[in-house]
């Protein structure tokens, strides 16, 4: 027997605006089948009832994967929300003594969203791409006072943080 047709559609999105993403290409695996999104977004593919590994991109966005299982007669719907390539900005900062001014290397500079670096020699770091948002950054060094900032990444720019951290009862 011949297996019945399926289908396997759904909405490619900018994962910041929401916006509909139209010409994303929106391609399956196995099979190679593959569709361009419509202004609004969509897509529809047909396809032979099973379980395939659904990828969309579009220029100037990071590609996305996601499996899918679709049974015979059926239509399974999906969506995609992309990151824009141009969503990213960087941080940069150094660590100092707040009395001294000296570079603090070896300081443990902690990003909210996990990403973690250490100080150099010269108590700079940078996190070369972060998601544009708000985040928490946190020092730490062995016999100061671990602090912590918050900080804004816009798309495209390098935001710089200073930190200046005192040892337990110093006064400013």
């Amino acid at each position: 027997p011949t297996p019945a047709p399926a289908a396997i559609g759904g909405q490619v999105l900018d994962s910041q605006t929401l916006r509909p993403i139209a010409a994303a290409t929106v391609a399956l695996s196995p099979g190679g089948n593959s569709a361009l999104t419509d202004a609004n977004g969509n897509f529809t593919i047909g396809v032979n009832a099973g379980t395939y590994t659904v990828t969309a991109s579009a220029p100037s966005y990071n590609s996305a994967s996601q499996n899918v299982t679709v049974a015979v007669g059926k239509k399974a719907t999906i969506s995609f929300r992309l990151v824009s390539v141009a969503a990213f900005g960087s941080l940069t900062g150094r660590v100092v003594d707040s009395a001294s001014r000296a570079p603090i290397a070896g300081a443990t500079v902690t990003l909210s969203d996990g990403l973690i670096r250490t100080t150099d020699w010269s108590g700079n770091f940078s996190f070369a791409i972060v998601l544009n948002g708000t985040y928490s950054v946190t020092v730490s060094a062995l016999g100061y006072v671990t602090q912590t900032k918050s900080v804004t990444i816009t798309p495209g720019h390098t935001t710089s943080v200073l930190f200046l951290l005192t040892h337990p009862g110093q006064r400013l």
